[in-house]
């Protein structure tokens, strides 16, 4: 029996040996590996998730700060709506002052009730563009045909208020 032959034993289980460390270290290998490929898909699906949760995050405050200024927008849209309507209506009801201003006795009328207002020594003058005004020791009491529309529609604030209620 030659030295190699004797050591063929010694040989064979140290190579036996060899594989299963080799296969064991393989098998540990391939498990953490597993573990890690995992580990990197579950954190690489929370990160997905956070952007996912960001992205709609944003999406929704995009979306409600678009509703803000649409809100925005259709209250700026429906005053000016209304302030034309408004000042329509004045100049109708202007017109039809200026109308009933233009008799005789209607001036009249005026002129006695800034008369009276102001005292028996008032100087009442009619304005150019409608209306009348009373002067007497320092007081001044003018009225206009816009006054006097501007007034009448604000004793029907009511009834005009309705119209943008309806």
């Amino acid at each position: 029996m030659t030295m190699t032959d004797e050591l063929a034993p010694v040989r064979r289980a140290l190579l036996d040996r060899a594989q299963a460390d080799a296969e064991r270290t393989l098998t540990e290998a391939r498990a953490a590996a597993a573990r890690h490929i995992a580990e990197a898909q579950q954190s690489a699906a929370d990160i997905l998730a956070a952007a996912r949760n960001a992205g709609a995050s944003d999406a929704e405050a995009v979306v409600a700060g678009s509703r803000r200024q649409v809100r925005g927008d259709a209250r700026d849209a429906e005053l000016a709506t209304q302030r034309a309507v408004y000042e329509d209506l004045l100049a109708r009801v202007t017109a039809s002052v200026e109308a009933r201003l233009a008799t005789p006795a209607a001036r009249a009328a005026l002129r006695r009730f800034i008369g009276g207002a102001l005292g028996g020594d008032a100087v009442v003058t009619e304005l150019p563009g409608g209306g009348a005004v009373g002067a007497v020791a320092g007081r001044r009491l003018e009225i206009s045909t816009r006054q006097l529309a501007e007034h009448g529609l604000a004793r029907c604030a009511g009834r005009v208020r309705k119209l943008w209620v309806s």
